[in-house]
């Protein structure tokens, strides 16, 4: 149980450790834990504790707290958002779920405003090439959403009220049946009547877009005596959102008013063994997932004529494994299993994907070697993908670093990436292509980070090369026609103390498309943040400030903005919680979306009942 407690309290410390200078922080940015300070891959933690004093309700929220990525959204929450990290879309961004891919062959990108911040614990977000561990997908980062909890018990009844008549109601029991035995099981509901996301005067004057949501999840988890955790758990995700979808027909030549509704459904479960030790250690783990995306008009049937629906059942399994020895040297290997099913039912507006289930299978395998030792580090890794639609391809990454300081690393990365093309991409009626080619990557990394008593830093260049990116094409559907070269310099700064966690981020990049030599769409070229948090006896606070400079579209650029975020609490006797928060204190107006509409000034207020027993 001390191997236990160390593991899980240290994977829930930000960043790196500014406990003794012995203290190991281990993390899964290897897919099975590893020191901070030596993983070469730059490494940013958003714990539980942000989270609640942030007031994150999604995803999206819990994201924005990361240096370095940048959002585009069809309005406000409930809305399809979108997110890009170093200038590369999130289909480049691979998306865990405590370990287990949830964005793959079936689903091109997870949509942030769909995953509840009330089942995280954590949220690991790793940047850089990542496709040598896990495939398809991880071209410039990994995010890992982690809902599995601490073996501590707590509870929480909360309620929040904001503008547009929104209303969240959540509650999270983690029971310690032992102290070997964790059960943990969570929920919530969200309401909101919206506002018109996308105005068209004399159109949809008076439209709102509003959104509901529901979730549930439940874990247990069992630590044996000799070092095994066996886990399970299962996860209930529905979201659905209204928005416009007024188009002209050419026929009667005017203007027809719509307003349609997104809804989507996911069922996941998992299940894992994990084993860990100083000399070896092992995760086994699967995942079956029930994905059901629909968009219809409000006042038609979900499944009729008018609608479309998108259904995949998703099989993952991973068995990874490391092995530590002559105190220097540590090999980890790993086998990967992905089953992707589009179900025949699945239809655009009456047209089908197809008469039968879509199969797409990849198997993949890969080994990697890291040394270690007080003033070098180096590790090489490579990786074999065989895909049941595009045969066998491989990816391979190098990296070495050097610790001219204790507590000091300057590290060098290069990489090779892909991504498969989805089976919207393949499939999807009359616009699916069918002979598509994979998205080809390469990159190189040069990174200097390090921590000094309660301050931390980082300093990252890099420059990513891309092939073969898909792009659609309204005369042709989905068309291999795209490349690119991006660069940028990320700055990170930090300090932690008792009552005052800070940090302030610089993002810089140049987003090039290599075939017309013109900056990239939606990507700023400069992005900022700086975030406050803390607390001080039964007060607590955060602050959240935000700059994107201005975006380029194909017709108009959108303007550059900056919002700030704040947010205060106080709780009374350890039982009850009472907060505030005013997001877009300043009311600034601006679109992340050309046409499309942000909320505005939103104020929160809430209450929050916890530790019952």
């Amino acid at each position: 149980m001390k191997k236990l407690s160390i593991f899980v309290m240290a994977s829930f410390l930000p960043w790196v450790s500014f406990a003794q200078e012995d203290t190991e922080v281990v993390i899964s940015a290897t897919r099975l834990p590893q020191s901070a300070v030596s993983e070469l891959a730059s490494v940013e933690i958003v714990t539980k504790q942000q989270l609640e004093l942030h007031n994150a309700k999604t995803l999206k929220d819990a994201l924005e707290l990361l240096p370095g990525i940048q959002f585009i959204s069809n309005g406000g929450r409930g809305q399809s958002a979108n997110f890009y990290v170093r200038g590369s879309k999130a289909e480049h961004v691979l998306v865990l779920l405590d370990g287990q891919v949830l964005n793959s062959a079936g689903i091109a990108a997870v949509t942030p405003n769909s995953i509840p911040a009330n089942v995280i614990e954590k949220v690991e977000f790793i940047r850089g090439q990542k496709a040598t561990l896990y495939g398809a997908n991880a071209m410039v980062g990994v995010i890992n959403i982690i809902t599995k909890p601490e073996y501590k018990k707590q509870q929480s009844l909360s309620y929040t009220y904001s503008t547009y008549n929104t209303h969240d109601l959540n509650f999270k029991n983690i029971f310690t049946i032992t102290d070997t035995d964790v059960l943990k099981v969570s929920g919530g509901i969200a309401s909101s009547d919206g506002y018109n996301v996308r105005p068209q005067a004399g159109l949809n004057d008076g439209d709102e877009h509003g959104f509901k949501n529901r979730n549930f999840n439940i874990q247990y988890a069992h630590y044996f005596a000799n070092d095994l955790e066996l886990w399970g758990s299962y996860n209930y995700i529905y979201t659905r959102g209204d928005y416009d979808n007024s188009y002209y027909d050419y026929f009667i030549g005017s203007p027809i008013h719509e307003m349609d509704r997104n809804e989507v459904e996911r069922n996941l479960f998992a299940l894992g063994l994990q084993y860990i030790t100083d000399t070896y250690s092992f995760n086994i783990s699967g995942m079956y997932s029930r994905n059901n995306d629909y968009n219809y008009p409000k006042l038609a049937e979900k499944l009729g004529p008018s609608s479309s629906a998108l259904k995949v059942d998703a099989f993952t399994f991973n068995a990874i494994n490391k092995l530590n020895f002559f105190k220097y040297f540590e090999v980890s290997f790993g086998v990967d299993f992905d089953n992707n099913i589009l179900d025949s039912s699945s239809n655009s507006y009456g047209s089908t994907f197809g008469n039968d289930d879509v199969s797409i299978v990849n198997r993949g395998a890969f080994i990697g070697l890291n040394v270690e030792n007080d003033l070098l580090i180096g590790d090489v890794s490579f990786r074999v993908d065989d895909n049941s639609v595009y045969g066998t391809r491989g990816s391979y990454s190098v990296g070495a670093g050097i610790k001219p300081i204790k507590d000091h690393l300057l590290s060098v990365r290069y990489g090779t990436s892909f991504r498969s093309p989805t089976m919207s991409e393949l499939y999807y009626p009359y616009y699916g292509n069918k002979n598509l080619s994979e998205e080809e990557a390469e990159g190189l990394e040069i990174s200097f980070k390090g921590h000094v008593d309660n301050f931390r830093y980082y300093l990252n260049g890099y420059y990513n090369e891309y092939e073969d990116l898909i792009s659609y094409d309204y005369s042709k559907g989905y068309v291999n026609i795209s490349k690119a070269e991006i660069k940028g310099i990320e700055l990170g700064l930090g300090y932690s103390f008792d009552y005052l966690q800070a940090t302030l981020s610089a993002d810089l990049l140049d987003p090039k498309n290599k075939d017309n030599n013109e900056v990239i769409t939606y990507r700023s070229k400069q992005n900022y943040k700086a975030q406050l948090s803390g607390q001080y006896q039964r007060f607590d606070y955060a602050l959240l400030y935000t700059f994107n400079s201005k975006r380029y579209t194909s017709s108009e650029p959108l303007g550059s903005y900056g919002v700030l975020n704040i947010g205060a609490g106080v709780t009374l006797a350890d039982r009850v919680r009472f907060m505030v928060k005013v997001d877009n204190l300043f009311d600034k107006e601006y679109e992340n979306m050309a046409g499309y509409k942000t909320g505005g000034r939103i104020v929160y207020g809430g209450i929050e009942l916890k530790n019952f027993w």
